[in-house]
Formats: structure tokens, C-alpha cells, sequence
């Protein structure tokens, strides 16, 4: 996300602000994007989905992104995932882009690599998340499959 945010900030004539969301607006990183041109940053723990909630209120777009590495645990990622595509929706964002893997389930069937249970989750909560109310209406929601991260 930080990325994003950097990008947005090296065109500070465009029609928006980014809004760093993090658990700890005092952390170094977090002052850094503070420092830069239209960034806002606003602290939210994606646990507690009232909190992501304030922190989308107002926004146009939300660009969501999970981290496995934490604590290695799928469904905690997934949890997660479902509390900022809830915030989201509740808060009226626009439009949500989401970061995700493609499950790689389907060419790698043994458990020579059990960290690939990351790439299988992001690639369900894309899936899971995109409609929260069982409709078909995805329509703000935009998914990008990263062939990985470097």
C-alpha cells in the first residue's frame, strides 16, 4: 500500500488524497507518508471492521491488501479481508481494488510448499468478498492477480 500512496503523492495536482491506513500512525513509516504531499494518514486495525469503517468514511476508493506473514494464518487473513470489503460496503466506497494471488492449488497438489495456503487464500477472499450480500452485484470491486512480490 505504502507504494501506492508514493505514487499518488508524486502527482499532487491529481483530483485526490491518499489515506494511509495503518495500526500505528506514529510508526516511522507512517510519518514518512505523513510528510508527503495530499496524504492523510489515519489509523484503523483491520480486526476491528467499525474502525477501517471510519478510517474509509468520506473515500472514493480503497485499495485493500492483506498480510499472511503475520502470523501464518489463513483464516485470520480471511477475517481480515471480509472486515475491510465490510467497511467498504458500509461506508459507501466507490470503488475497491483489491491485491491478490491466484490460488496455485490447481498445479501444485502435495504439501512440498505449505506456504502456497497464502496464495489460496487471497485468491478466496477475492472471490468472498466481492459480494458480501450473496447478490451477484460486483461492481465496484476490481481484483488484480500478482504473479508474486518482489
Amino acid at each position: 500500500g505504502g507504494g501506492l500512496v508514493r505514487a499518488s503523492a508524486a502527482h499532487p495536482d491529481g483530483p485526490f488524497t491518499a489515506r494511509a491506513i495503518t495500526r500505528d500512525p506514529g510508526s516511522e513509516a507512517a510519518q514518512a507518508l505523513a510528510a508527503l504531499p495530499n496524504v492523510e494518514v489515519v489509523q484503523a486495525d483491520t480486526d476491528d471492521e467499525a474502525s477501517v469503517e471510519r478510517a474509509f468514511a468520506g473515500a472514493y476508493g480503497a485499495f485493500c491488501v492483506t498480510f499472511f506473514w503475520v502470523d501464518l494464518s489463513p483464516e485470520h487473513e480471511l477475517a481480515q479481508a471480509k472486515n475491510m470489503a465490510a467497511a467498504a460496503k458500509a461506508a459507501g466506497v466507490e470503488h475497491v481494488v483489491w491485491s491478490t494471488l491466484e490460488d496455485t492449488r490447481h498445479w501444485v497438489t502435495d504439501d512440498r510448499m505449505p506456504t502456497l495456503q497464502n496464495f489460496a487464500t487471497l485468491s478466496l477472499m477475492a472471490s468472498s468478498t466481492a459480494s458480501l450480500d450473496g447478490s451477484p452485484e460486483r461492481r465496484y470491486f476490481i481484483v488484480i492477480e500478482v504473479q508474486g512480490f518482489g
